[in-house]
């Protein structure tokens, strides 16, 4: 920096030919050559650093804020980006209050999925039916999505929770109503949450009513969006929120993972869900992605080890503000997800877990 500072105090003309040479100010020369070096600085860096005051020790970035920065550091671990870092999502317009009935009987879940079929199809649906969309299929996924039940047997509690996870999938692919010439279905699972190698979708501004309609997002991704010359076509617009519509990025490959938030169960958080990312993750937010390995995918789930938990917030897999989660971490993953491939192909026969859950257990012990 030093040397930058030197080879710019000279004497530079200025006003023209045969004028008078003029010097430029050195508070000029001097502001200049600072911000040059902390470009420098800040590049060389790996796009950005921060000061903790605990003991005067400098902190590197967390790797959560990875995709933030302008180029991402090496890491040993296999996954070097964040997992929820969109493609392309497009903001609507908001959509007015609508007034939501509490009926959830065979005929509401029938309208729910007409509501999700007409969605597919593009086509409008009055204010009414779209509430009913919202509610009926939250509360039929929500009785599907209830605690096991504890058993005095292991082998009978891993049956109970079998059952209980066909009883889900079944459920959402009820609900999703993939068209059938497709042989698709969702392979539904109740607390796990999908990493993927991609995100063509970016939850937190795509936001719908269940998880069977992030799985029909997805499946009309795939549809649309795996045709030639499809980029910025709309596949799916959102039910909820600013009703966002899904659109092509153009990226290569197509939706074959999703991630629904339905809320937890936790007091005060009812409408979120914990993430360990620096994300405030909501109620309804649907991610649309792609995973290489669909028989063992990246995912965690359905609990967080207990001394992942327990351990200070310093030490969490990445960092999570107090004021993006104030509460305890919880036991139990709120989030649903599925892989969406064909009838009884061999998808979940085992997860692979994320870096950071690796990197942390490696660490602290799990």
């Amino acid at each position: 920096c030093q040397s930058i500072i030197m080879s710019q105090a000279a004497y530079i003309p200025v006003g023209g030919e045969g004028a008078k040479p003029s010097p430029i100010p050195i508070k000029i020369l001097l502001a200049t050559a600072t911000l040059l070096c902390a470009a420098l600085m800040y590049n060389g860096l790996g796009g950005g650093w921060r000061h903790s005051f605990s003991g005067g020790q400098t902190a590197r970035m967390r790797e959560a804020a990875i995709p933030l920065q302008k180029r991402v550091r090496k890491s040993q671990y296999a996954r070097e980006a964040d997992p929820d870092a969109p493609d392309e999502v497009v903001v609507g317009k908001a959509a007015s209050a609508e007034a939501v009935p509490t009926a959830t009987s065979s005929s509401a879940i029938d309208a729910a999925a007409k509501a999700l079929r007409a969605a597919r199809d593009g086509v409008k649906l009055p204010a009414a039916t779209t509430a009913t969309l919202r509610t009926a299929t939250a509360a039929a996924i929500a009785t599907a999505s209830a605690s096991p039940p504890s058993t005095a047997s292991a082998t009978t509690n891993t049956h109970s929770q079998t059952a209980q996870s066909a009883s889900f999938a079944e459920k959402v692919d009820h609900l999703a109503e993939l068209p059938a010439e497709e042989g698709l279905s969702c392979h539904a699972r109740d607390g796990f949450d999908i990493a993927g190698d991609a995100a063509y979708v970016w939850g937190l501004a795509f936001n719908v009513a269940t998880a069977a309609e992030c799985c029909a997002a997805c499946a009309a991704q795939r549809r649309v969006c795996g045709k030639a010359s499809s980029r910025g076509q709309p596949f799916w617009q959102a039910s909820r929120r600013e009703r966002t519509q899904g659109r092509c990025s153009g990226a290569p490959g197509v939706c074959n993972a999703w991630v629904f938030c339905p809320g937890s169960d936790q007091s005060g958080a009812t409408d979120r869900c914990f993430s360990y990312t620096i994300h405030n993750h909501t109620a309804g937010e649907c991610w649309l992605k792609h995973e290489a390995n669909e028989s063992h995918p990246i995912a965690h789930g359905p609990t967080l080890p207990l001394s992942m938990r327990r351990a200070k917030r310093q030490d969490w897999p990445w960092a999570v503000k107090v004021d993006v989660w104030p509460w305890e971490v919880p036991e139990r993953v709120s989030w649903q997800a599925g892989i969406l491939a064909r009838k009884g192909a061999p998808v979940w026969q085992g997860t692979r877990n994320p870096d950071w859950h690796d990197k942390f257990c490696k660490k602290h012990g799990c």
